[in-house]
């Protein structure tokens, strides 16, 4: 309900692990780094991922990779499932 782990696949050539996330109708956005690793079977792509914590639950929260405009949104779980 506080957490979210996000990952994305690259070429090999993109080692930005960068995530910027805002809840939803805020305007300021968070930076949050993170780690790569290669693919596995030597394919030329990168697993990057990214753990974001402190969450509010039972929220919306609007997330971008790096410099990409292309803005992805997630809800966190509510505290309690009534």
């Amino acid at each position: 309900d506080t957490t979210m782990t996000i990952l994305w696949v690259t070429d090999s050539k993109d080692k930005n692990d960068d995530i910027y996330f805002r809840r939803a109708g805020h305007e300021h956005w968070h930076k949050k780094g993170g780690g790569h690793r290669d693919m596995p079977l030597n394919k030329p792509y990168l697993i990057h991922q990214t753990e974001l914590t402190g969450l509010k639950p039972n929220h919306q929260y609007e997330f971008r990779i790096g410099s990409d405009e292309q803005i992805y949104k997630f809800q966190t779980l509510p505290s309690q499932l009534t």
